[in-house]
């Protein structure tokens, strides 16, 4: 498990408000669309007896129905270092601080968005978007 150990939280969790209610759809086909831009986001964290390491993931990017985190590297997030959880109109980004940085995940934050505003039938430049 990633989220939580005695010496504090090894997640970080961008939370944004949209102006109406997100589609579970649209979500998920921008959550997967954006998995695939960011394929080294994609990998789950492995220890041994030695060393932590990372190895690919090719299960979905978890997303929770509910504003409370999931647990990552856990099952509930598909061993992943990052997620995605909405609830209403609120979505909320958690991510591995040890796998990329605040600049990195706002980048993904805003591929994601733009992925979702584009299913929701805006039409968006796409520069900057990775």
């Amino acid at each position: 498990m990633l989220y939580a150990t005695a010496h504090g939280s090894y997640a970080v969790r961008l939370h944004l408000r949209l102006d109406r209610t997100i589609d579970e759809n649209a979500l998920r086909s921008s959550v997967d669309k954006t998995a695939e831009r960011y394929p080294y986001l994609c990998v789950s964290l492995k220890k041994n007896e030695k060393e932590f390491y990372y190895v690919e993931n090719k299960l979905p990017i978890a997303i929770g129905h509910t504003a409370s985190p999931l647990k990552l590297g856990t099952d509930e997030a598909n061993g992943h270092v990052w997620s995605i959880s909405y609830e209403g109109d609120r979505l909320f980004l958690d991510f591995y601080h040890g796998k990329t940085d605040g600049t990195g995940a706002y980048q993904l934050l805003t591929t994601l968005l733009y992925y979702y505003f584009t299913e929701q039938g805006y039409s968006l430049d796409p520069t900057g978007i990775k």
